[in-house]
């Protein structure tokens, strides 16, 4: 059995999983069943060679399949190489709900790691309810449940201390950036800066790359918060200082960073009127990206070339913006690697025609993405249809067809519950500063859709609060479809969600 596992390790190393996934097959079917420990202990070892195999493939609903199956072989066991098993089963089977976007799945199954290993650690596992917080904490980020985020970040800051350990460390910058971003979603700044400043103090001038990768996020994090609270130009220059001391790591994940970096200052400096500057960084970057064949760099094109389209839609330029999505449509339609591409060029496709008021295309186009992605797990495409989705409805809802809006609102809450609230808040932020008529309409349209989806969800309290934003920022808007939004924002106020 032990060289079958060997052999299995050996095909693996070199690439070669067709024979992996073959030998560790062969030790779960010969002696899957036997009830002996040193078989049940290969034989769970044979399982998580196949698990590892699965995920390097990114075939995560088979690996989640499968840890449940280890879970059940080996969940109450007394041997220390079974129980470390558990642990690791446990874990993995919680990154997997997350890839699969389960993310209510995935935060019980890392309670469950909180529950078990609060007391004593399991086995060859030492930091795993560390890693239990950190990922639980991201997930609740993502799930819109920022205050929870925040107190599974503070519990593994106070677990953790001031550590020396590596690997604990990276927990902590996460864990630290994690805090900062829950904290800007609910507008409190200043603790978000105050966490920031937390991460850089503590590791600003470390060599470890991922927490060279984590520096690199705090300042990106700093600027957003600035671009949100509509100061632009600090934004622009703390970009400038994750350029400046980023542009140089030959890490990708790093380069990454750096590049959103790039398009964040673009997007700063075209809402502050510098057109040219802004153009020439996104042609910068896709100068930077030009006939890349990997997915990350065609994918930072795609963004620059999106946000130069829609800096050009909002300058009233649509024939050119128009130009630019139409191109990057068709250079995407025919591939099957990169649906979430495309989802994006077809947002900012409905973006423009609303821009040119062309209404009812913007609506089609907004219903291509659902209809095309209806039941996708991809938590990317997910993120795109829900957009779509909140599109439609802001733009009913900017049409006066409230009766229309509701059945979508109604659809998207049923599909996707609490999990449309991160992107009704990105929605939100996107039209945080507005200026023209169409962007308030559309930020009411994004606070409104927000309170309700509170509402819809348990939430009254907050949604309640949302709503009173409402009504006291566009009360006494004179424009007829804002009039249309404040009076549902009213009677959405005074009716109870009906929860039979």
């Amino acid at each position: 059995m032990q060289e079958l596992l060997d052999a299995g390790w050996r095909a693996a190393d070199a690439g070669q999983y067709a024979e992996a996934r073959a030998a560790f097959e062969q030790v779960i079917q010969r002696f899957g069943d036997v009830a002996e420990l040193e078989s049940r202990v290969r034989v769970v070892w044979a399982f998580e060679g196949k698990i590892w195999l699965l995920s390097e493939l990114g075939r995560w609903s088979e690996m989640e399949v499968l840890l449940g199956e280890v879970l059940v072989r080996c969940r109450e066991a007394s041997d220390p190489r079974l129980r470390a098993s558990v642990a690791l089963a446990l874990l993995n089977r919680a990154i997997a709900l997350t890839k699969l976007s389960r993310l209510e799945e995935a935060v019980a199954v890392r309670n469950e790691v909180i529950r078990r290993y609060s007391a004593e650690p399991p086995p060859d596992r030492p930091h795993a309810l560390l890693e239990a917080l950190e990922a639980k904490a991201w997930d609740l980020v993502e799930l819109g449940r920022s205050r929870e985020a925040i107190e599974a970040c503070d519990e593994l800051l106070a677990r953790a201390g001031t550590p020396s350990d590596a690997f604990v460390q990276v927990l902590v910058a996460s864990a630290l950036l994690c805090r900062a971003r829950a904290l800007r979603r609910l507008r409190d700044f200043d603790g978000a800066f105050a966490a920031i400043d937390q991460l850089l103090a503590r590791f600003g001038d470390a060599d470890e790359v991922e927490l060279r990768r984590y520096v690199a996020e705090a300042l990106l994090e700093r600027g957003l918060a600035y671009t949100e609270l509509n100061l632009r130009e600090v934004a622009v220059s703390v970009f400038d200082e994750l350029i400046d001391r980023s542009s140089d790591a030959t890490d990708p994940n790093i380069a990454q960073v750096v590049t959103r970096g790039l398009l964040e200052k673009a997007r700063n400096l075209g809402s502050l009127g510098r057109e040219k500057e802004a153009l020439a960084v996104y042609d910068a970057v896709i100068g930077r990206c030009r006939g890349a064949t990997s997915p990350q760099l065609r994918e930072q094109a795609a963004s620059a070339l999106i946000g130069k389209a829609e800096l050009l839609a909002s300058s009233g330029q649509t024939g050119a913006a128009l130009e630019i999505i139409e191109a990057l449509h068709a250079d995407l339609e025919t591939s099957s690697d990169e649906l979430n591409l495309l989802a994006r060029v077809l947002l900012a496709k409905a973006d423009v025609l609303v821009e040119q008021e062309r209404y009812a295309e913007a609506i089609d186009t907004s219903d291509v993405i659902a209809k095309r992605f209806p039941n996708s797990t991809d938590p990317e495409l997910r993120k795109s249809v829900v957009r779509a989705l909140v599109q439609k409805v802001a733009v009913l809802w900017m049409l006066g067809r409230s009766s229309d809006a509701m059945i979508v609102f109604d659809e998207m809450v049923s599909r996707f519950g609490e999990e449309a609230l991160g992107i009704v808040d990105d929605e939100e932020r996107k039209r945080a500063d507005p200026k023209a008529s169409d962007q308030r309409l559309r930020l009411a349209s994004a606070l409104l859709l927000r309170a309700m989806v509170l509402s819809e969800t348990g939430r009254e309290d907050e949604g309640r609060e949302a709503l009173a934003t409402i009504i006291a920022e566009f009360g006494d808007d004179e424009d007829q479809n804002m009039v249309a939004l404040v009076t549902a924002a009213r009677e959405t106020q005074d009716s109870p969600p009906d929860r039979d």
